[in-house]
């Protein structure tokens, strides 16, 4: 379809485009329009769709055929709008918000004009290249490398359905045995709450507890006593007890051997939907990499939602994310038995009196969900833009080989699914190089 722009017009939230449709184009939507309505005409003494069509010229209005016609048009008006060059150098978003006819034309002589309106992607306030190079420090930077114990520890955690337990001969505890104890914590001679525990099963070597908690039980065996001494971490959640030094009188009830499976391919696969893996060692190096990136984007995140400002959150992008965040959190409530969100209100609510105020509260924690979104996608957009940054076959490649290679088992499919979800790849590897400025500096 031919358009031609008549005027742009910019505001600072939003652009115009009027656009004069070419005669042809719009005479051929008007002759569809018509015969819709010959087929749906009725009139007594004819069928249904066989009124004669000069008959039918007579009781309907050309103006509204007009109207309904550009009314069809609508969406491929806004495509074409997209597809054009001075669209792109507007930085309008590509949906539209408001139509309007300016001129509806005759279908003869006078092309109708139309206006449509788009919503403008936000300027940045107050964040710069230099703001986001320096989001991550050095410092940052180690403590955002996951430690490799860490990791064998979530692992760990994975496998545990498969741990054979079993008695051990000499009840003497050592790193790596599975003990089973009574603790009562205290911290300024005080009982702490929840400190207190009986039959507690701790793997030594874990790092379940408090830093040299477990260490000290080394060496202990089956009824022994001990006084423990240790010091909450400055950083611990409860503010209360964070620096603070702690005893807990702990009794060694029994002392077990525990025996993990050992990693082969297929239970990689199986627990953790990685192919090509066939030991600890490869898959300790691919989650330790996986959690830094992630680590990573998390901190840049963080930072940009605290330093940056936009002039306004467009309500199309709005409306877009709103959606996508319930109908993921509509998946989530199924799974635990809900039949809508509104269920789910009911339940956590306690009943009516709470229902709307607990409504409200979960649509403007997620209002301020979708404006945090919002908010990160704009600055990257920016970045990249800044940055010249873009996509090459390389950049493909390179990430079907350290990425979707793992998950679908050869190039064939990595590449399949690359090409299915271009688009949400292509956000992925652009996010990559920008996390890449920030390491190499």
């Amino acid at each position: 379809m031919k358009l031609k722009i008549i005027k742009i017009t910019d505001h600072e939230q939003t652009v115009d485009f009027e656009v004069e449709l070419d005669l042809s184009d719009f005479g051929l939507q008007v002759k569809k329009t018509k015969d819709k309505i010959y087929q749906s005409y009725s009139l007594t003494g004819f069928r249904k769709g066989h009124v004669p069509h000069e008959i039918v010229d007579k009781h309907i209005n050309n103006e509204s055929v007009l109207y309904q016609s550009l009314y069809d048009l609508n969406e491929r008006i806004v495509r074409e709008i997209i597809d054009l060059e001075a669209f792109s150098n507007s930085k309008a978003l590509d949906t539209a918000v408001g139509y309007q006819v300016v001129n509806l034309g005759d279908n003869k002589t006078i092309p109708p004009i139309v206006k449509i309106t788009f919503e403008k992607v936000p300027t940045i306030l107050n964040f710069t290249k230099n703001d986001f190079e320096q989001s991550i420090t050095k410092t940052d930077l180690q403590k955002i490398m996951p430690e490799k114990n860490k990791i064998q520890s979530q692992i760990k955690q994975v496998l545990r359905k498969y741990v054979v337990v079993m008695p051990k001969d000499q009840q003497i505890v050592a790193n790596g045995d599975l003990v089973n104890i009574d603790f009562v914590g205290y911290v300024d001679d005080q009982v702490i709450p929840n400190g207190t525990n009986k039959n507690y099963e701790l793997e030594i070597g874990s790092k379940t507890f408090i830093d040299n908690f477990e260490q000290q039980l080394i060496s202990l065996k089956k009824g022994d006593k001990k006084e423990i001494h240790v010091q909450f971490p400055s950083n611990y959640s409860n503010k209360k007890y964070a620096g603070k030094k702690a005893k807990f009188d702990v009794v060694i009830n029994a002392v077990k051997t525990i025996k993990y499976p050992t990693l082969t391919k297929d239970l990689i696969e199986k627990e953790f939907s990685l192919k090509n893996i066939d030991n600890e060692k490869d898959l300790i190096n691919f989650l330790q990499k996986k959690y830094f990136e992630n680590n990573m984007l998390k901190k840049v995140n963080d930072v940009i939602v605290d330093k940056a400002k936009i002039n306004y959150y467009p309500q199309s992008l709005i409306k877009i994310y709103m959606q996508q965040l319930l109908s993921e959190e509509e998946r989530k409530i199924k799974n635990y038995g809900f039949a809508t969100l509104d269920d789910y209100f009911q339940k956590i609510s306690g009943g009516a009196q709470g229902f709307a105020k607990t409504k409200d509260n979960y649509y403007h924690q997620l209002l301020v969900e979708t404006k945090k979104h919002i908010l990160i996608g704009v600055v990257y957009e920016d970045l990249i833009n800044q940055y010249d940054l873009d996509v090459n076959e390389q950049d493909k490649k390179q990430f079907v080989n350290d990425k979707l290679l793992y998950y679908y088992g050869n190039e064939t499919k990595a590449n399949e699914e690359l090409n299915r979800n271009e688009i949400y790849y292509r956000t992925i590897i652009l996010k990559n190089k920008l996390l890449d400025i920030i390491f190499k500096k």
